[in-house]
């Protein structure tokens, strides 16, 4: 009997997981269900220009843990002289993934369906242990399993006011249309999309003055050469710390005698998730509170050329980032407190303004329909820490299971491609095992 399961999003987390259950079990069925309609893609991989680069080399982006190359040699066979080590336009990317469906998607035609609409609400079947997906066209999908891959959902508000109207989406073209006529532009928080946002910006003849803000007013560290750089040398059982400030003297200690962070995080990575679970309560939000400012600019790097674009903007006055907090914006004014600073807020003019501050984790504050109508059923229910769904397990009640960002809360690093394409293999291989 073949079993049948419905995929919600289908951006990285639900693609993979798709082409890893039809890979696993020839009596497994899937409807992968995307709101977009470009499958595989997904918010990050649909970018306004070719400015928006991946921030990991071309050689480790294979969707597949057992390839990693996979992404390298498609990509070498429609640009022959791209190196290995490329940080290349995530356009590729998205095009890369998307090919890898539609080639799943006519092999199986029997098994991949492919369904472009939004799903709003979720429900079990009386009697059954099924689930009934309605979307927003009232058509109605009925599944043995359900997986939620929705990906990231970005902020609308900054504090406890609204952003929509005053600051701009990063990935959406239409927000970039007349950049070059303004004179200045604020952009809250300074990640690596702020990074991307201020590249594109540039690109398209902006020659004004940027005003970043963010906790702790820092950009990403650059990307190293890897084979200038010591190994790393963890001490025993460093996965279990025991408190969030024994991690963090791991991590200066052994980035002091490396003279860098970046082989200390190589070497941590693949037990992050462990190290994550095995943290108390307190201890997670202890680190959340002191550690991770440290570990987002140290962990998540960006491509030595962003940084000396960056870098170049700064020593031309151009560009000033501050470490506070916007406690109201307008659409031409913020009042910001500096970090540290008993000084009243500060007033800075923008005529443009960019929302950069990261996903939205706090489910009571994103205005996601089918989230909604799952938190109003318990079906899925906000984690502690306001990271994501709090499920201890993949799967939050039987037959229905959770990937991609909204797992922050139990396993903290899950928004790279490395632990995304991991996962996508656990669950599928979760899902194919209880359905046998």
């Amino acid at each position: 009997m073949t079993h049948s399961v419905a995929i919600i999003g289908a951006g990285f987390s639900g693609s993979l997981t798709a082409l890893n259950l039809l890979t696993s079990s020839p009596r497994t069925s899937v409807t992968l269900i995307d709101s977009r309609g470009t499958f595989g893609p997904g918010l990050a991989y649909t970018v306004p220009s070719d400015r928006f680069k991946l921030n990991v080399r071309a050689k480790a982006m294979g969707a597949f843990p057992n390839d990693p190359e996979g992404f390298f040699r498609w990509l070498k066979e429609r640009e022959p002289f791209v190196s290995p080590d490329a940080f290349v336009s995530r356009r590729w990317y998205g095009i890369y993934l998307q090919e890898l469906v539609r080639e799943k998607a006519s092999s199986h035609p029997d098994a991949l369906r492919l369904v472009h609409g939004e799903a709003t609400t979720l429900e079990r079947i009386p009697g059954r242990t099924a689930f009934r997906i309605t979307l927003a066209d009232s058509s109605v999908i009925d599944a043995d399993t359900v997986v939620l891959a929705i990906g990231n959902l970005m902020r609308r508000s900054v504090g406890a006011q609204s952003a929509l109207g005053v600051l701009r989406a990063p990935y959406d073209p239409v927000s970039y249309q007349d950049v070059a006529q303004r004179e200045s532009i604020l952009i809250l928080g300074s990640s690596l999309t702020a990074v991307d946002v201020i590249l594109e910006c540039e690109g398209r003849g902006f020659l004004g003055h940027y005003s970043v803000i963010s906790r702790n007013g820092r950009f990403p560290l650059p990307h190293e050469d890897a084979a200038g750089l010591p190994q790393a040398s963890l001490p025993p059982g460093w996965e279990n710390p025991g408190t969030a400030l024994n991690l963090l003297r791991t991590l200066r200690t052994e980035s002091r005698r490396c003279g860098s962070s970046q082989p200390v995080f190589d070497a941590m990575r693949p037990r992050i998730q462990q190290m994550w679970q095995g943290l108390s309560l307190d201890q997670k939000r202890a680190f959340l509170r002191h550690a991770r400012p440290f570990w987002e600019i140290h962990r998540h790097r960006i491509p030595a050329e962003h940084l000396s674009s960056i870098e170049k903007l700064r020593a031309a006055k151009r560009l000033a980032i501050m470490a506070g907090r916007i406690e109201r914006v307008s659409p031409n004014e913020a009042l910001v407190s500096r970090r540290k600073s008993p000084g009243p807020p500060e007033r800075i003019p923008f005529d443009l303004g960019f929302l950069c501050a990261g996903p939205e984790g706090d489910l009571a504050r994103i205005d996601h329909p089918l989230l909604k109508n799952l938190l109003s059923q318990q079906l899925v229910q906000p984690g502690p820490l306001g990271l994501g769904i709090g499920a201890a397990a993949r799967a939050t009640v039987p037959g229905l299971y959770v990937i991609g960002p909204l797992q922050r809360e139990t396993l903290w690093e899950i928004t790279a491609v490395r632990e995304l394409r991991d996962e996508a293999q656990r669950v599928a291989h979760s899902i194919v095992s209880a359905s046998t």
